[in-house]
């Protein structure tokens, strides 16, 4: 009898680290924790929202941290993709007026856009860090 309960017991516990082994297979759990220990919060973040592609995250945060450290920046994505404005956003700055972000676009769309405008950051061709001109 005592051994018919140890047997029940041995199973049960078996049973159910085979069902978490299960689960953890199934989200990738040993995969995740990897990836997340091998890559920085930034390069995590580049990895899903792209640098100069997708939603241009790379780009955006490389200039952010470059040029508009006191200022918010408004980006426009000429992708399929959604602006990325919300991860940079910060409710003590004000938008800066003059320098805009575009992503996934060409020079002759920003040209379409603004008149008169310098380029003062570029990767690829097409992502712009531009300042307006307000003459």
């Amino acid at each position: 009898m005592f051994q018919k309960k140890t047997d029940f017991k041995k199973i049960k516990l078996l049973s159910i680290f085979f069902l978490i082994a299960l689960i953890c297979n199934n989200f990738s759990v040993f995969e995740n924790i990897y990836f997340i220990s091998k890559n920085t919060h930034e390069e995590r973040n580049i990895i899903n929202y792209g640098y100069c592609a997708k939603e241009g995250y790379g780009f955006t945060s490389k200039i952010k941290k470059k040029f508009l450290k006191n200022k918010n920046i408004k980006t426009y994505n000429y992708g399929n993709y959604p602006n990325i404005d919300g991860i940079f956003f910060n409710p003590k700055l004000d938008y800066s007026e003059e320098y805009f972000i575009i992503i996934n676009s060409n020079l002759d769309q920003i040209k379409k856009k603004y008149k008169d405008f310098d380029i003062l950051a570029q990767n690829k061709n097409n992502c712009f860090f531009i300042k307006v001109k307000n003459d």
